[in-house]
């Protein structure tokens, strides 16, 4: 009755609007114009900016952007979750719906009515001016869907007296502005009053059946877990244009089917999420969440909704256990140890890169320094198939971001890396894209070192969104913040850097693929610096479905002012004059060619999760043989060469050999043990990417040695032999194993790092056979040692580590 009423109310109006729309239409996109490119700053030009306790104001809008100004908002900070679909293009109609996060520069500070803003584009205009409310209450942080009759469908969080609650609301008609609720779920009101979704995302699929997903806020203190998992997903249903809704349904059953990582909340905590509905009628539902820091989960029905397969694991990074060395995978690189007086490699041995030194010198490995996942995806269907982009860089174990990467250097010169590096530097920089037929493909990567930091939850490149033309080539783009544009003590804010560094611009860069995210060609800053100086580009919203002259995207700016955190306070306590633009961007700026590569890059598949091989116990077998694959995930050759191994009881078949991009090399690794002792050693695969070409991987084992150069039991050994120390590195004591022919004098001592003897262990006349010394060193600072056997004209030289 209410529906009746209200169109009763406005059919008048309704006729009118769109008999006076000519909807066959075909305007251009563009109504910004091009002027001349503006003149950079100087070291004496005037401020620009001035800076109060919180308001950063800003002198003129941009006047040099292309597209259109089609929204305000004084709220710098559109999201900490994924920015979902904004802005949606009706291929019929040639119109455009977009929607934004709004604040009034007057109701600050801290946003009192924070809301979801509406704007239409009738196929010659955008009929809302700079936009109009879709609610009038304290809202947020939403997504845009549009039903098969072109009428808005709209989702916000919303904070209101004494609860929360996620809404969706529809449209009278095609753009027409006003919105009736409907109440997904309300906090301390619906059902169970222990649940607080919010951050609603909403797909709307060919049945007319409208999906919403949203986060429930453990954060809150009142607000129960589900199922012990913190910021649970909930998954709500309505077959009846939002009259009712289905039960909340949690996406994650418990913590150990589908693992998870710490977060904000806590442990066990699922991330950011989004929901999509297929393009193709197949009844397919997608909803994807991210893993803090480390991959995705895609749980896809088939069923409009009605039930949900298994997660499919996009990526699958492993997770640590700590109290295990060999269940996470972590970085291994080759070292090399260098004489002090003839600066000749003496010695070469494994070293974990995502390891510290703690207070007494020892080792520590830290599983949480890699490349992970960090920032906000984007998922859409594209002839009925999931996409999935997102951006990437390495993680440093507690969330916090460094621009510059992480870096691994060496404070002695008589250490480097196998090949020849005093400094490694890894930063990971990267967006990248996977669907079930493609994989995981690259879109973009740096490794190099970067000293720009984008703001809160901001990235080096960061949130990446895709969208695809008529003839199905798919476009990436996403926010690269400059290395040259960046906060200038003349622009007169209060904080012209960070403790991450300096406070840089973001620029709309660009990619596309035309075989379905396969591979892509060059992706490229999209407006140029001369248009875009001291300009903050960032939450790019681009369209699923597109013409195929231009790629329609909604994004934010900010002249002046290049984001969070400025001045003193925290991000929500910051607020400045930033504009909504629409731009149709032309298809012809995105290359279809490759011509700018990022090299080969090296990943390995082994037997353990640690990245190595562990061929355990082998009894009197004599010899195992293990596998790892060896892998190009670049776009241009991969060259290994000359492979090794730490020890003689490992060999390693092919030990030369080159991988195409995208392929893939089957490398056996051999062990035969000479002793009973167990081997601890490492497989070294010199490569010529930059930044992992002094790969290892751990090879561990332990068995009965056979009759290979030594005698079986009871008869003497038919060659000298020094075995490796057990154990090794040790504390307090070792154990040194050796064989000798025949009787004769024996010299067993040992030496530091610049060849000085610091312990003799035998000197004298021995019996041929074979022998076992203990050494437990006393008054000996830890550290390398080496120790050397001499019989006759036999000498030979291993390695030992000494950790006190």
């Amino acid at each position: 009755m209410k529906r009746l009423l209200f169109v009763l109310t406005l059919v008048v109006f309704m006729i009118s609007s769109v008999s006076a729309t000519d909807w066959q239409t075909l305007s251009k996109y563009n109504h910004g114009t091009q002027s001349k490119a503006p003149e950079k700053r100087t070291d004496d030009a005037p401020a620009l900016l001035k800076s109060g306790s919180y308001n950063i104001s800003t002198a003129q809008a941009a006047a040099n952007l292309p597209g259109e100004k089609v929204g305000e908002t004084a709220y710098n900070y559109q999201t900490n979750d994924n920015l979902h679909d904004r802005i949606v293009w009706d291929a019929a109609s040639n119109t455009i719906h977009a929607e934004w996060m709004f604040g009034d520069i007057a109701e600050v500070p801290v946003f009192i009515k924070r809301r979801m803003h509406y704007n239409f584009f009738d196929g010659s205009t955008w009929t809302q001016g700079l936009g109009i409310p879709i609610e009038n209450e304290r809202a947020g942080y939403g997504s845009l869907a549009v039903d098969g009759g072109n009428i808005a469908v709209p989702v916000s969080h919303h904070t209101l007296t004494n609860e929360e609650a996620s809404r969706a609301w529809y449209d009278f008609a095609p753009g027409f502005g006003f919105f009736q609720m409907s109440a997904v779920w309300n906090a301390r009101e619906d059902g169970n009053k222990d649940l607080e979704p919010f951050w609603p995302d909403i797909a709307v699929d060919d049945q007319d059946i409208w999906h919403v997903t949203a986060t429930n806020n453990n954060q809150d203190d009142w607000v129960n877990l589900v199922n012990n998992v913190n910021d649970n997903i909930l998954y709500f249903r309505s077959t009846d244009r939002g009259l009712t809704w289905s039960a909340p349904h949690a996406m994650f059953p418990d913590t150990s089917t589908y693992p998870l990582g710490s977060g904000a909340s806590g442990a066990n905590e699922a991330g950011s999420h989004q929901v999509e509905a297929s393009d193709t009628g197949n009844g397919k539902v997608g909803v994807l969440v991210s893993n803090p820091n480390h991959d995705f989960y895609l749980f896809e029905s088939e069923d409009h909704g009605l039930n949900f397969n298994e997660a499919t694991w996009v990526i699958g990074n492993p997770f640590p256990y700590t109290n295990d060395s060999l269940s996470y995978p972590i970085r291994w690189d080759v070292i090399v140890n260098i004489d002090s007086a003839t600066l000749a490699p003496i010695d070469t041995s494994l070293y974990p890169f995502t390891g510290t030194v703690n207070d007494s010198g020892v080792m520590e490995l830290d599983p949480n320094i890699r490349p992970a996942v960090m920032g906000p995806a984007d998922l859409f269907y594209l002839n009925g198939e999931a996409h999935v982009v997102w951006n990437e860089n390495v993680h440093t174990g507690d969330g916090s971001y460094y621009p510059n990467g992480y870096g691994r250097w060496w404070t002695t010169p008589y250490v480097k890396f196998l090949q020849g590096d005093s400094v490694h530097l890894e930063g990971g920089f990267s967006i990248k894209h996977w669907s079930p037929s493609t994989g995981v493909s690259t879109i973009w990567y740096s490794d190099e070192n970067h000293e720009v930091y984008g703001g809160t939850f901001q990235q080096y490149v960061t949130m990446p969104q895709i969208g695809a033309d008529a003839d199905g080539n798919i476009y990436c783009l996403f926010t690269k913040y400059s290395d040259a544009d960046t906060l200038m003590p003349e622009d007169g804010i209060n904080q012209a850097e960070t403790n991450y560094g300096p406070l840089s611009f973001g620029k709309i860069w660009g990619a596309k693929s035309k075989d379905g995210g396969a591979t892509w060609g060059d992706a490229v800053q999209l407006i140029s610096d001369d248009d875009c100086w001291h300009q903050n580009l960032r939450y790019i919203a681009v369209a699923n479905k597109n013409p195929n002259d231009v790629i329609h995207i909604l994004f934010q700016n900010t002249p002046d002012v290049p984001g969070v955190p400025i001045g003193t306070n925290t991000d929500h306590d910051t607020w400045a004059n930033a504009e909504i633009r629409h731009w149709a961007v032309p298809t012809s700026a995105f290359p279809d060619a490759k011509t700018e590569f990022f090299g080969p890059r090296i990943e390995l598949a082994t037997s353990s999760t640690l990245g190595g091989v562990d061929f355990g116990d082998i009894g009197d077998a004599g010899q195992a043989t293990s596998t790892i694959t060896v892998m190009n995930k670049g776009d241009q050759d991969l060259v290994v060469t000359n492979a090794f191994t730490g020890d003689k009881a490992f060999s390693v078949d092919p030990s030369s050999f080159t991988v195409a991009p995208g392929g893939s090399q089957e490398v056996s690794i051999t062990f035969r043990p000479t002793d009973e002792f167990p081997f601890s050693s490492y497989l070294a695969l010199p490569n010529n990417d930059k930044n992992r070409g002094s790969i290892g991987i751990p090879l561990d084992g332990v068995g009965v040695p056979q009759a290979e150069g030594v005698a079986q039991k009871g008869a003497l050994p038919i060659e000298y032999a020094l075995s490796q120390n057990y154990p090794n590195p040790f504390n307090p004591s070792t154990s040194i194993q050796f064989s000798l022919v025949t009787n004769g004098k024996v010299k067993l001592a040992v030496y530091n790092t610049v060849g000085k003897e610091v312990a003799v262990l035998l000197d004298e006349d021995m019996n041929a056979g074979s022998h076992t010394v203990e050494w437990q060193p006393a008054q000996v600072s830890s550290g390398v040692y080496f120790y050397r056997l001499t019989a006759g004209e036999f000498t030979a030289t291993k390695k030992m580590i000494l950790m006190q």
